[in-house]
């Protein structure tokens, strides 16, 4: 089960990662504010998806994880990416 929560910690990460990177390569302002809204915007967005009803039945399919595990894997994996960018 540990190593499946890695897994996921890392699907979740390097998901979340690709996105930032498709809209700040495209779209980084010279204002820190500006980007800081769009970065937590895509954040916001991304847990959205983690958290909706058809990704957690996909991850709960191929893993024995709750839904609420999955949640707050999710809430860890994007503090520790604010933290990182911050």
């Amino acid at each position: 089960m540990e190593n499946e929560i890695l897994e996921l910690k890392e699907l979740i990460r390097n998901f979340t990662l690709e996105k930032l990177s498709e809209v700040l390569n495209y779209e980084k302002t010279d204002n820190p504010l500006q980007n800081h809204l769009k970065i937590t915007c895509i954040i916001g967005e991304v847990a959205k998806f983690c958290k909706s009803s058809p990704f957690i039945e996909k991850m709960q399919s191929v893993m024995n994880i709750t839904s609420n595990q999955i949640e707050d894997i999710v809430d860890q994996v994007h503090g520790e990416i604010i933290h990182e960018l911050y």
